[in-house]
């Protein structure tokens, strides 16, 4: 595990001007893919959006999960043992905040240095880190995440959704494939004939095709927690004292499971 890295005393929360600009200079977006565990957590039992926010010696975790995954994200978090773990109200909740009054060691000695925006953890055991700083402390980290691991993925991204910029040639295939039916189950039109109506050879037409793909589609992917947590802002500030306690909704959904069973 990489050594020498501190949890940034604040949260993360970047304006949409630090997020456009790319200079060489300013700040950058990237997305850095590792093993979940090289940043102290294990496997979560579902997907789970995460950011932290520094409080004195402690944090505050919170989750964005799938709708109705909360409680078994919180059973997840137990081991950490939170001070205090809370559930968003509602019937199927996304929302899960937890408090620590001392951050967890395997947090401390690794989230770091350049300010994180997000985290997004995979029951595969992979975390994809959201981080903004300038290319060149950026590139710093990442070459010393390679030297523990080497198969770490990393690429420039946004946080949000924004337009993408595709050459005028994908864009124009792209719009050829559509129009035609490529993306149709069944499809209407197979790849060989779409490359002959565009007057290019099979390998570049794919080749072309699968660019324009992929920047469409990590674009929307690395886009879509962002907008998840726009709709969340509250969560880190909101009173949530009217929301469940983990220990108490599981009591109840106890009672509930029983009340089934015995056709009460």
């Amino acid at each position: 595990m990489p050594t020498g890295l501190a949890m940034p005393e604040h949260s993360f929360r970047p304006t949409r001007s630090q997020l456009t600009t790319q200079d060489a200079t300013g700040p950058v977006v990237r997305r850095i893919d590792l093993p979940g565990q090289g940043l102290g957590f294990p496997p979560p039992p579902s997907t789970v959006d995460v950011k932290m926010e520094r409080r004195g010696e402690g944090c505050t975790f919170l989750a964005l999960t799938e709708p109705g995954k909360a409680t078994e994200i919180g059973r997840w978090l137990e081991p950490f043992q939170p001070t205090r773990l809370d559930i968003a109200p509602g019937l199927a909740p996304k929302g899960l905040r937890a408090r620590f009054d001392t951050t967890p060691a395997p947090w401390t000695s690794v989230l770091a240095e350049i300010p994180i925006a997000y985290l997004v953890l995979t029951p595969q055991g992979i975390a994809s880190v959201f981080v903004e700083e300038t290319r060149d402390t950026v590139r710093g980290l990442v070459a010393r995440l390679r030297r523990t691991w080497p198969e770490i993925r990393s690429r420039e991204t946004h946080i949000g959704q924004h337009k993408v910029r595709l050459t005028p040639r994908q864009l124009e295939i792209l719009s050829l494939a559509v129009a035609l039916g490529y993306y149709e189950l069944p499809r209407r039109i197979d790849l060989r004939t779409l490359c002959k109506k565009m007057g290019i050879s099979l390998g570049a037409g794919s080749e072309l095709l699968r660019r324009g793909e992929a920047l469409i589609m990590t674009s929307h992917i690395d886009g879509l927690a962002a907008e998840d947590w726009h709709e969340m802002e509250h969560m880190v500030d909101e009173d949530w004292d009217q929301t469940t306690p983990l220990d108490h909704r599981l009591a109840l959904a106890r009672r509930r499971l029983g009340g089934i069973m015995t056709g009460r």
